[in-house]
This record gives structure tokens, sequence and C-alpha cells, in this order.
């Protein structure tokens, strides 16, 4: 009997050509780039959303970061605040130094007659002189040592691994490069310091700051600092040479 498909006979049915295999190839090829297009314009559109997530997140940290630097620096002076000096100096506490222990000084600094500069001579001329006296103790101590404005006319200067004889040959130093910054300010400025060292005087924040405070009092009401006569008002900062304040 004669085999038969679709009532034709065998060597009837049309045989694949080689341009028929070709064809299905090419368009098995086309099909597959086309999903790989669409998975790429997929992958590209999932990227772009992550840069701009990544961009936001960026910027949140930008801002958090500037907030967080706000609340530990003073806004007069620009020194660090009150906050960031208490988070520091128990930070400071529990450091070891190589010898074993925490090892370090801390300067508690007092500007001198500063409400009667402020009485004389008006509120903008104290903020330049704290602006002035935060600067000096910046440019005069080494750049591990930490100058913080406390509040009002105080502050302090942690000094990392830092004897007491340092810390006093430190205040030694800054009174006479006060004593000759004065010879160039139009209203002299004066200082009184007082220092407490870990472990001699106290291995507490608290103890170190009592201390400190105690002895710059003490210098404060030194005899020969308590005779001080104000310049004239109008000595007051007026415009030198090249057109700055004594103080800027």
């Amino acid at each position: 009997m004669q085999q038969m498909t679709e009532n034709k006979p065998m060597w009837d049915v049309e045989q694949p050509t080689a341009k028929t295999f070709f064809d299905g190839r090419i368009r098995s090829n086309i099909e597959m780039t086309q999903g790989i297009k669409h998975q790429l314009e997929k992958l590209a559109r999932e990227n772009a959303m992550l840069r701009s997530e990544n961009m936001d997140l960026r910027q949140r940290n930008s801002d958090l970061g500037e907030r967080v630097q706000m609340a530990y620096r003073d806004d007069l002076t620009g020194l660090p605040n009150r906050r960031f000096l208490d988070r520091r100096m128990r930070d400071t506490c529990k450091k070891k130094s190589p010898v074993g222990g925490a090892v370090y000084s801390m300067l508690f600094i007092d500007i001198d007659d500063f409400k009667k500069i402020n009485d004389t001579y008006g509120h903008m001329t104290g903020d330049e002189i704290l602006k002035w006296v935060a600067r000096f103790l910046v440019y005069n101590t080494r750049s591990q040592d930490i100058c913080c404005r406390l509040a009002g006319d105080e502050f302090i200067v942690i000094l990392p691994d830092t004897t007491a004889a340092y810390a006093n040959m430190l205040i030694d130093r800054l009174r006479r490069r006060l004593e000759d910054a004065n010879c160039f300010l139009e209203i002299p400025v004066q200082l009184s310091f007082g220092s407490a060292s870990c472990p001699e005087d106290g291995t507490t924040v608290e103890s170190l700051f009592s201390r400190a405070d105690a002895e710059m009092y003490r210098d404060k009401k030194k005899p020969a600092k308590k005779t001080r006569a104000m310049p004239p008002v109008s000595a007051l900062l007026h415009p030198s040479s090249n057109g700055d304040s004594a103080f800027v």
C-alpha cells in the first residue's frame, strides 16, 4: 500500500531547504537579540533609579553631616563647642597612652575684664575679640591639640598625650606671644590661664575641669591683673592703613 501524507505521496511533501533552515535561525537570533535588548533596557532603567536613589542618599548624608557639624561647632568662633568638648573629653579619658593609662592635660582660659569690654565698646567689639582669641589659640597650639569655646569668654584646650610640665610650658609661651600680639592691638587682650593634668590632678572629666577652673581663677586674682585701664572709645577698632580692623 502506497504511503500517503495529507493525501499526498511522501515524494510530494515539501522538504526543508537550506534557505528555510537559515531563515529559522535568523528569526531565532532576532528574537533572542530583542529579548536581550529588552533586558538591557530594563537594567538601564533600574540602574538609573539606583543612581537617583544613591544621589538622594548622598545628599541626605551630606545634610546630616552638616547638621552634626553645626551641632558640635560654635557659630561665632568656629571652634568646637561644649557639646563636642564633653564628648571628646570622655573619649580621651578612656584612651590609653603607650606608657599605660590616660595621659593628657587641659587648659582653662578666660578673657580678663570681658564684661567691661562689652560695656565700654559694645557687644560687636566683644564678638571680634572672642574670634581673635579663638584664632590666637589655634595658631599657637599644636595640630593635635583641640581648642574649644566653653561658654561666653571661656575657652578650653585639650592637650592629648601631654604632661603637666608641657602644659605649663605652653602657658608661658602663650603669655609671651599674647604680650607680643598686644603691641599691635588697639584694645589689648589679657587672658587668665589654668591647667590640669591626668592622672596627677584627677582621672575624671569633672575633677580636671574643677582643678583647671580653680587654677584659672587663682591666676585672674593676681595683683598685676587688678589694675587695667581701658583704652578710650576713640581708639575702638578704627581701620588700619590697609583697611582692616585690628581684630580681623
